[in-house]
């Protein structure tokens, strides 16, 4: 962000603000304030489905930072503040695997049997795909074909039964710990209303791919919701959702490491 977008962010916001880098690769940009996080996004459908998901978020979620503020910058720049929370890196350990689990357990119960329609954007999930589909098109046309042939794999897979708040993009990155070991979850972008096996889409891409944290979260996440996970040809689809959504995300921005993971995953799929 230039110095006079910068300034324009602190108008917003009626504080000053510093550049505060989170470990990681992000596109998208982040700042401190006295008591607030504050990030700026390049996508509008994210900073809606945050500002959709957020009361929700704050009611169903035992700890999640609150949204105190949004806004617009320009015709292609929004912001996001959130109460400011001393969080530490999530350590992945058998015990707070299983409280990630239970805490998306927890969720999915919770918001299960609301009617979240008027609320929240469904998530249906070969319409998901097919629209990242129209956009890996304009980016790199073989990595779409690639996906549209493993497509034809699960013609006929479809999911069923009742839709959840979802998160969208669970994953170790998105939680983070207070002083008092207590585990939080945040960056609700991605949220939206659809079936509980999509919020399973990264985390069977990577971290769950590993049988031993695999029982540990799934031990947690039964502790609260029915079985969803593994569904074979139905865990293919929802992966197949996601290495799309990876390669549009990376190749859009030109994140090697990101683009890097959704090949991999393609590649994974098309392996017999």
């Amino acid at each position: 962000m230039t110095i006079a977008g910068q300034r324009e962010l602190e108008r917003a916001l009626g504080v000053p603000v510093t550049a505060w880098r989170r470990p990681g690769e992000f596109h998208n940009q982040h700042f401190r304030a006295d008591g607030i996080f504050v990030k700026v996004l390049d996508n509008p459908v994210c900073h809606r489905h945050a500002i959709q998901a957020a009361p929700l978020a704050e009611e169903l979620v035992p700890r999640t930072p609150r949204l105190l503020g949004h806004g617009e910058l320009g015709p292609d720049r929004w912001w996001l503040s959130y109460e400011w929370v001393e969080l530490a890196p999530f350590d992945p350990t058998p015990e707070a695997v299983e409280t990630a689990g239970e805490m998306l357990g927890r969720l999915h119960r919770a918001s299960a049997g609301l009617d979240l329609g008027a609320q929240l954007e469904p998530l249906e999930l070969r319409t998901e795909i097919e629209h990242r589909l129209s956009v890996l098109d304009r980016i790199d046309a073989d990595a779409a074909a690639r996906v549209r042939k493993v497509l034809t794999a699960f013609d006929g897979v479809e999911l069923t039964g009742e839709p959840v708040l979802l998160h969208g993009d669970v994953h170790w990155k998105n939680f983070g710990v207070d002083d008092d070991g207590a585990i939080w979850w945040f960056d609700w972008e991605d949220a939206g209303y659809g079936h509980p096996l999509l919020d399973f889409g990264e985390l069977a891409a990577f971290p769950l791919s590993e049988p031993a944290v695999r029982e540990d979260f799934l031990r947690g996440y039964h502790r609260h919701a029915g079985p969803v996970y593994p569904w074979p040809e139905a865990m293919s689809l929802v992966r197949l959702h996601t290495a799309t959504g990876v390669l549009v995300y990376a190749l859009a921005r030109d994140l090697p490491k990101f683009a890097r993971q959704g090949h991999a995953l393609l590649d994974a799929l098309e392996t017999p």
